[in-house]
């Protein structure tokens, strides 16, 4: 094992302190005599200070080193806590522009059903009732598709479920189109066409606003 330089003085310190008290056994005559025993005493008093200030040092050195550990945990500690929070920072407002995602689809899903089952020549209705209708359809898909379009956050986070409801949005807009012009229809075989390719587009926007509900789910 390698000894350290500190080790090895005191090591030669008290080899000295050692050597002067055999010098002063060794003495002969009073005066010298007690001078190697004042000498040697001396040198005992410096060896017993070094030795203490040398154990005091180690003892300072590890106080430190465990002060700096204890700081380092600290520091670790309070940044594992703020990226935990910011974590779950994030992921609240990603729930919440989930929550607007899905109550916007929770909106136009159910005009898309409507259409997909409705009676294009409900007889308990009038004409103008029927068209009236047809129109109040249109305004409220034109209503959910603004409020669509004016939702920002979400169209960064969920890019992938973004599209598709704008997709759907799209055909549900086309739908509402043809509900309209079935009641412009100049004979029964037009109409046909125009309430099949609403229905058609309707089904197809219900099925897109499914899948754009699957998309949102973490």
């Amino acid at each position: 094992m390698v000894m350290s330089v500190e080790v090895m003085l005191l090591v030669i310190i008290g080899g000295l302190t050692l050597l002067g008290y055999m010098v002063a056994i060794n003495a002969h005559g009073t005066a010298r005599m007690s001078l190697s025993y004042l000498i040697a005493t001396l040198m005992l008093g410096a060896t017993v200070w070094v030795v203490v200030q040398y154990l005091n040092s180690g003892v300072a050195e590890q106080r430190k080193a465990e002060i700096q550990r204890l700081a380092k945990e600290k520091d670790l500690a309070e940044q594992r806590l703020q990226e935990e929070q910011e974590a779950g920072k994030g992921d609240r407002e990603r729930q919440a522009m989930a929550d607007k995602m899905r109550a916007v689809i929770a909106k136009a899903s159910p005009l898309a059903s409507r259409m997909t089952a409705m009676d294009m020549q409900d007889r308990s209705v009038d004409f103008d009732g029927l068209v009236a209708r047809a129109v109040a359809l249109g305004k409220e898909v034109d209503e959910v598709r603004q409020e669509f379009e004016a939702m920002t956050g979400p169209q960064s986070v969920f890019a992938e479920a973004t599209a598709t409801v704008k997709e759907a949005m799209q055909v549900l807009k086309e739908a509402a189109y043809y509900c309209r012009l079935f009641y412009q229809s100049e004979d029964s075989d037009q109409e046909d066409l125009r309430a099949r390719i609403m229905r058609q587009k309707a089904r197809s926007a219900s099925d897109l606003f499914q899948k754009a509900t699957g998309q949102l789910t973490p």
